[in-house]
């Protein structure tokens, strides 16, 4: 397996370039012994799985994507023992080699902090295999059509849209690809033969068994579709964009600024000025909202119709994306304000009384489930006749109420947290107002402030307003902000107070002293004086002095791999149904 060092990019120069020729001539090449790229649809005959026939009338862009273009998109097919292979832990590899070759390629040319620099976006890329496959960056819950899965027991599908210059960038997925399937278990297949049919047949290519739902940002949106089809794809666009922008308004700004001013460099900064990564024009473009051409920036067809869309029914779009808030939550907690708990069988003595007997306790109910099996179980191996239901068989479900909690956020807005943390923080704020009947409050802390921002409320309008106002940037005085929230929770009196930190790092600012560390464990120490509830959230590095925190202020830590909003929300609901 290639080491992904400089000295592996400085020598795919060659390679690059070659395969840049044969595309050009509309043929396939082989990387390796397994791998199959073009921009042509690929087949094989299942008797030889071993050759590998290229149609060179059929261009992949337009089959799969509908697309009006030509020469847009690579199609890679790596060939593997037949086998099921997690397409998540592909997606997951393929995003770690497309960031170390922006980073090999971006040192390489000097690129690193220019703003003109083009990277390969894995926002553009999709994969399926056996198990399943979407956009790597998506939610991977799309082809599961069964006949999709069966056809790629073989083989790991991939598409892509890579610019020209980063040709070389191909080499990196098929390593990523290759990895996952060996770690699998399973082997590499060669292909002995790759041949060229340019025939343009009957144009009527069955392609039914790999058809299926997409979020891929790779299908042609200009094309014509239906008003209830552009509709959807209009709000999920919005809830796509939601990992960068904090509103459907803030997108319905951004779609009217681009309508006046194109110039990429400008655009740029501008986004940049508000938080946003230096790469978000470009993401923007993949999902066919903007074109660039030589450094202009302009809204196409499917964007103008999308920001028209935006302007007439803006509302409309905030309540689809409160409702996206609301959906967040885990299916596998109860959505409902209690849960099943389960209690004792009643033991009344006559048969038929037992509905009866739960009727006059609203808070149990009869646990279907759970009495089968205690019947099953009683049963044994004795099973000769019909099974009867005897009374201490049956099991109930008590409803036992939520815990209420009014719930206080304490956010890190330190310069570390700028970009997708914040936004992530911010999102976890207006999902949780949605989805709890508590009230909410929100406490920040960066430099030398803390200051609380979102006094305890229900009012989702107010939330919105404040949060515009929270950036990030400076040091981190956890300490100020951990006594920010004492002071106020002491001062307010909610019922029942539990403090969310949220955090990516260690605290670098002391007001009172010149140990910063110290002051954010005194202070937690006072939260567990005062017996507020604490839970912290924060990532790998800092474990040791996290688990102290939380200790000291009689909390639970939780660590994550990064601040993102599934990691976020997922965390958050953990706590709350302890």
């Amino acid at each position: 397996m290639a080491v992904l060092d400089f000295l592996f990019y400085e020598q795919l120069a060659w390679p690059a370039k070659q395969m840049k020729a044969w595309f050009k001539e509309e043929k396939a090449v082989r990387i390796g012994q397994s791998s199959v790229v073009s921009h042509k649809l690929h087949t094989m005959d299942p008797a030889h799985p071993e050759e590998i026939k290229v149609m060179q009338a059929l261009d992949a862009g337009q089959v799969f994507y509908r697309r009006q273009d030509c020469n847009a998109i690579f199609h890679m097919d790596i060939f593997h023992q037949c086998g099921l292979i997690d397409h998540r832990q592909v997606a997951k590899a393929i995003k770690r080699n497309i960031d170390i070759y922006n980073f090999h390629q971006s040192v390489q040319n000097g690129a690193l902090i220019s703003r003109g620099a083009t990277m390969v976006m894995p926002d553009w890329i999709d994969v399926q295999t056996g198990v399943g496959g979407g956009r790597v960056t998506g939610s991977l819950e799309y082809g599961k059509k069964a006949s999709l899965r069966k056809a790629h027991e073989n083989h790991i599908h991939i598409a892509a849209m890579i610019p020209d210059e980063h040709m070389a960038s191909l080499f990196y997925l098929v390593q990523a690809v290759e990895e996952v399937i060996l770690e699998a278990g399973l082997e590499l297949r060669a292909n002995e033969k790759i041949t060229h049919d340019s025939s343009v047949g009957n144009g009527q290519t069955d392609l039914s068994a790999y058809s299926d739902c997409s979020d891929s940002y790779l299908i042609d949106k200009n094309r014509n579709e239906s008003p209830i089809v552009r509709k959807q794809q209009y709000l999920q666009d919005t809830a796509d964009l939601m990992e960068e922008f904090d509103s459907a308004r803030e997108i319905k700004e951004f779609l009217q600024t681009v309508e006046h001013q194109s110039d990429q460099e400008k655009l740029s900064k501008n986004l940049e000025a508000k938080g946003h990564s230096r790469q978000v024009l470009n993401w923007i473009a993949g999902m066919g909202i903007v074109t660039i051409e030589k450094n202009r920036v302009t809204l196409s067809r499917y964007g103008r119709d999308y920001k028209e869309y935006m302007e007439k029914f803006l509302p409309d779009v905030e309540n689809y994306i409160k409702r996206f808030y609301r959906l967040l939550k885990p299916q596998t907690e109860n959505s409902g304000k209690s849960k099943d708990k389960p209690c004792p069988a009643q033991h009344h003595g006559i048969q038929g009384q037992w509905l009866a007997a739960a009727e006059r306790d609203p808070k149990t109910s009869l646990a279907i489930a759970e009495t089968i099996q205690a019947v099953a179980k009683r049963a044994g191996q004795r099973i000769t006749a019909p099974l009867k239901i005897m009374a201490g068989d049956l099991r109930y479900h008590k409803r036992v109420p939520r815990l209420k909690n009014e719930i206080c956020i304490l956010i890190d807005t330190s310069a570390s947290m700028a970009g997708s943390r914040i936004r992530a923080a911010k999102f976890l704020i207006r999902h949780l107002l949605l989805s709890l009947p508590d009230r909410i409050c929100v406490v920040t802390f960066h430099e030398n402030i803390a200051s609380v921002q979102v006094p305890f409320t229900r009012d989702y309008r107010q939330v919105e307003e404040k949060l515009k106002n929270v950036k990030a940037f400076g040091s981190t005085p956890l300490g100020l902000g951990l006594t920010a929230c004492n002071n106020y929770l002491t001062e307010s009196k909610p019922h029942n107070p539990l403090i969310l930190l949220i955090t990516d790092g260690m605290p670098t600012f002391s007001e009172g002293s010149r140990d910063p560390v110290s002051d954010a464990l005194m202070a937690a120490q006072d939260i567990k004086k005062k017996k507020f509830g604490f839970a912290c959230i924060g990532l790998k590095p800092h474990y040791d002095y996290l688990q102290k925190l939380s200790d000291a202020a009689g909390g639970k830590m939780y660590i994550v791999e990064e601040l993102d909003r599934q990691a976020l929300v997922k965390t958050v609901w953990t706590e709350l149904q302890r």
